[in-house]
C-alpha cells in the first residue's frame, strides 16, 4: 500500500555525491514524506539551514549522512545540536585490526542515534565486538529493472551465451581495467568487450597489444535503465577486474554471471553477501594474476562454461529488491519521529 506519512520535521541528506544508482531512494523517501526531504552535497550547507531553522525554534530535524569519520566536524556540529536526530550510513569497518574497528564502533555509537550497515552479517559482526540496539541495516543495493526487462532477461539466460563480456563501473583503482586489458594479450578466439561508465580516451595508451580478434565497444557514462539492459541483454557474463562493490549486484541483476577475482578480504561487502551469504555463483580468478584471468576468459568462452539460470536470477531480484532498501529508510526515520 503506498500511503504518505506526515512528519513532525524535515529530513536533511548529506552526501559529497548522490550517484544516479540511488536516485531510487531519495525518490521513494520524497513520495513517503512529502515537501519533508532535502538533499545536499555540501556540508556547510546543511549546516547552516540547521542552526537557522534552531533559531527559528524549528525543532527536531532528522539528518542522515555518509558516517565516514574523515566527516568529523561535520558529525560534531550535527551531534551538538539538541533537537537534531541523526542516521548514519556506512559499511562495516574493513580493517583487520579488532581496536580499529572496535574505534569505530564507538564513533557510530556516539555520533549517531542510529547506524545502517550496508547488510544484516555486518550488523551482527559489529554487534560481536560492541553490542548496541543503535546498529541497523538497509541491504543495498541498485534501482529494480521494470517487468518487461526482467521478462527479457529471463529470455536471454535461455539461450546459448554469445562471446561477449559487460563492465560497468568507472575507471579507478578500484576498477583495475589495466588487469583486463592485460589479460587480454592472452584470450583466445573473438571476444567483444561493452564497457559502461569507461571512454575510449582514457584507456586508450592500454590498447596497444590487444589482438584484432577483441573488440572493445566503450559506451561511456550511461545511467538509463532500458538502455543500459539493451546492451547487457547481449552478454551472459559480466566482469569486474578490480574489488567488486555494488557492481556485482548491478550485474547480476541484468542476468550476467559475475566475473570476480577470489580474494575475499579485499572486496566489499556487496560482494560478502552476494557469494557467501547468499550463496549465489561467480566465476573466479587470481586477484591481481593477468595470465589467470585470461584462462578463466577462455574456459569460459571456448569451453562452454556455466551461465546463471533463471531460478538463481529470480532468486537474486528478490533478495536485492530496491524496496527492501528503501523500506528500511522508512522505518528508520519513522521510528525517530516521536
Amino acid at each position: 500500500m503506498n500511503y504518505l506519512i506526515i512528519m513532525k520535521y524535515n529530513i536533511h541528506i548529506f552526501q559529497y555525491i548522490f550517484p544516479k544508482y540511488r536516485d531510487f531512494l531519495w525518490t521513494s523517501l520524497d513520495k513517503k514524506f512529502p515537501n519533508k526531504v532535502f538533499l545536499y552535497s555540501k556540508w556547510y550547507l546543511l549546516i547552516i539551514k540547521l542552526y537557522k531553522e534552531f533559531l527559528l525554534r524549528k525543532k527536531k530535524q532528522i539528518v542522515i549522512t555518509d558516517a565516514n569519520p574523515k566527516l568529523f566536524f561535520f558529525h560534531l556540529l550535527v551531534k551538538i545540536n539538541p533537537q537534531i536526530r541523526t542516521i548514519g550510513f556506512t559499511q562495516f569497518c574493513r580493517s583487520k585490526n579488532y581496536f580499529k574497528k572496535l574505534a569505530s564502533l564507538i564513533y557510530l555509537f556516539i555520533f549517531f542515534d542510529k547506524t545502517l550497515f550496508y547488510y544484516a552479517y555486518e550488523r551482527e559482526k559489529a554487534r560481536d565486538i560492541f553490542f548496541s540496539k543503535n546498529f541497523g541495516f538497509f541491504n543495498n543495493t541498485v534501482e529494480n529493472l521494470p517487468k518487461k526487462l526482467v521478462e527479457k532477461n529471463i529470455n536471454k539466460l535461455k539461450k546459448s551465451p554469445k562471446r561477449s563480456l559487460l563492465f560497468i563501473g568507472r575507471n579507478t583503482n578500484k576498477s583495475n581495467l589495466d588487469l583486463l586489458f592485460e589479460s587480454l594479450e592472452f584470450v583466445e578466439n573473438d571476444l567483444k568487450i561493452y564497457l559502461i561508465g569507461v571512454k575510449y580516451e582514457e584507456v586508450k595508451n592500454k590498447l596497444k597489444n590487444i589482438s584484432s580478434n577483441i573488440k572493445i565497444i566503450f559506451i561511456g557514462p550511461l545511467n538509463n535503465l532500458v538502455e543500459i539492459n539493451e546492451i547487457a541483454i547481449n552478454c551472459h557474463y559480466g566482469i569486474y577486474p578490480g574489488d567488486v562493490g555494488l557492481s556485482i549486484i548491478h550485474l547480476a541483476k541484468l542476468g550476467c554471471m559475475p566475473i570476480v577475482h577470489t580474494d575475499h578480504a579485499n572486496h566489499y561487502p556487496e560482494y560478502y553477501s552476494y557469494k557467501y551469504i547468499n550463496n549465489f555463483p561467480t566465476i573466479d580468478f587470481n586477484r591481481n594474476d593477468p595470465i589467470s584471468l585470461a584462462n578463466t576468459l577462455n574456459s569460459v568462452f571456448v569451453n562452454g562454461f556455466k551461465h546463471m539460470h533463471e531460478k538463481t536470477y529470480l532468486d537474486i531480484l528478490k533478495i536485492y529488491d530496491d524496496k527492501k532498501m528503501s523500506n528500511k529508510f522508512i522505518d528508520t526515520i519513522k521510528n525517530h519521529d516521536n
